[in-house]
């Protein structure tokens, strides 16, 4: 929303700067993250006995031009999106559910910072890499399996002596840069 004062621009914030759009303060602080709203379900037909409303937890701006924002409903516990809503006082009911979500979304054996691609394929820093154990369960089929043995053929082998090399050039060019 500001500059940094260390910044690289003293007009424009990192934000601007990244997207070449302006910040807009009305849009993107609505509300505060975290806060308790009841957000404006827009059900089609409209004259139905359904339920207009569903209490939320406002979890951040969408970035879009219509300020809509991303809610975690209280209700199923997913990521919603709403462009109107009324932000109400949070009670003691409303951190009871947050809670129930805090214990029961999570299993035991998950583990939280677990980073994946998608289920039982972990993110690594090359995919092809031979040398990194496949996830257990993980589905790799032929053509990957190819591939992977392809890059391994592919990639010259370094040996002792040119991995020592290696190490000492880099030692060498710290010690220059400290000097």
């Amino acid at each position: 929303m500001l500059p940094h004062p260390d910044g690289v621009s003293t007009v424009h914030s990192p934000r601007t700067i990244v997207t070449g759009q302006p910040s807009d303060f009305q849009k993107l602080c609505r509300v505060a993250v975290g806060a308790y709203c009841e957000v404006h379900d827009e059900p089609s037909p409209s004259n139905t006995m359904t339920a207009r409303t569903t209490p939320a937890i406002a979890l951040g701006p969408t970035g879009n031009a219509q300020g809509s924002w991303y809610f975690m409903s209280l209700s199923t516990g997913a990521r919603i999106t709403r462009r109107s809503w009324v932000e109400k006082s949070i009670t003691q009911d409303v951190i009871d559910r947050v809670h129930h979500f805090a214990t029961t979304d999570a299993s035991p054996d998950s583990d939280p910072f677990l980073f994946e691609w998608s289920p039982n394929v972990a993110v690594t820093n090359d995919p092809l890499d031979p040398t990194l154990s496949p996830v257990e369960g993980a589905d790799i089929d032929d053509t990957q399996q190819k591939e992977i043995q392809e890059t391994q053929n592919q990639q010259p082998k370094e040996t002792d002596e040119e991995i020592s090399n290696q190490q000492v050039v880099e030692e060498e060019e710290i010690v220059e840069e400290t000097a």
